[in-house]
This record gives C-alpha cells, sequence and structure tokens, in this order.
C-alpha cells in the first residue's frame, strides 16, 4: 500500500480477491471490526489518487 505505483484499485480488487485481513494485520488494524479500516488506509497512503486533478494550462499570447 505504501508503493506510490500501486493504486487504490489495486488494492481494492486484492481484497475483494484474497480478503482484507492480511492487509490490516500488516498495520495493525486486523483486531479491528470496522468496516472502514481498509478506506481508511487507502486514504491515508494513496490520498493523491482521491484530490482533485486540475489540468495543467499554458497561456501563450
Amino acid at each position: 500500500i505504501v508503493n506510490d505505483s500501486i493504486s487504490p484499485g489495486f488494492v481494492r480488487r486484492l481484497a475483494e480477491r484474497y480478503g482484507e485481513e492480511s492487509i490490516k494485520a500488516a498495520f495493525l488494524l486486523g483486531k479491528r471490526r470496522e468496516d472502514y479500516a481498509l478506506d481508511y488506509l487507502l486514504r491515508r497512503y494513496k490520498g493523491r489518487f482521491y484530490r482533485p486533478r486540475y489540468p495543467t494550462l499554458t497561456i501563450v499570447k
């Protein structure tokens, strides 16, 4: 999750396929029963994917 090249979609697909227990255990959240633990981790480590991206504009006269 902490690698910049891994997208949140990829992490969600892994969690759907193999379960999110191992991901939560790696970050010491294994005993938490809350459903938002994976969302918390994705927002914390993949926050740049959730921010609005504005197009780069160049004004030429």
